[in-house]
């Protein structure tokens, strides 16, 4: 397959894959993609164990999810199913994305986020900060249910990366 057809705009910006093995792949101006791991290789499988939705690639913009944005700052698993995402638009707007198997949910966050690791189940951590002026910096635990976001005590600098281990440890990188 010719990647221009998959991402015409060539510009990829993260990629995970999730808990039932489908590649989801962030990008600039050209939304979510997934590749779905059910479909994988269609042509040597029987079809009536080809895929779960019909599509091997399936592209997701503004409308799926439910908000306008132009970049997929990152991309997460959830350990139930499905990933959590952070977008941003040019006209400054952050969401955080959560993505349950089934359906889009967003939270408009306030500054800029960088990164997102699922924490627990219905729970994620966003990394945050922009510039010296944003006064959202640092880790911050965003509950699903609740909504509710809450600054964790950690580095109060720009988060750039956040890593967890299978242990559950967590590692943010920051300036």
């Amino acid at each position: 397959m010719d990647t221009r057809e998959l991402v015409p705009n060539r510009r990829p910006t993260c990629v995970v894959e999730d808990g039932d093995g489908n590649l989801w792949i962030g990008t600039e101006r050209d939304g979510l993609i997934r590749l779905n791991a059910h479909a994988r290789k269609y042509s040597d499988r029987r079809s009536d164990i080809n895929d779960k939705d019909g599509t091997e690639f399936r592209f997701i913009g503004s409308e799926e999810v439910g908000c306008k944005f132009d970049r997929v700052a990152d991309l997460a698993a959830s350990a139930d199913k499905g990933v959590w995402t952070i977008l941003t638009s040019r006209e400054g707007g952050c969401v955080l994305a959560r993505f349950d198997g089934k359906q889009w949910e967003t939270h408009a966050l306030n500054g800029l986020a960088r990164c997102v690791a699922e924490l627990k189940s219905g729970a994620a951590l966003v990394g945050t900060g922009g510039s010296d002026a944003d006064r959202y910096q640092g880790l911050q635990e965003m509950t699903w249910a609740s909504k509710k976001v809450e600054p964790l005590v950690g580095p109060e600098y720009v988060i750039l990366e956040i890593i967890k281990l299978k242990d559950g440890r967590v590692f943010a990188a920051s300036w």
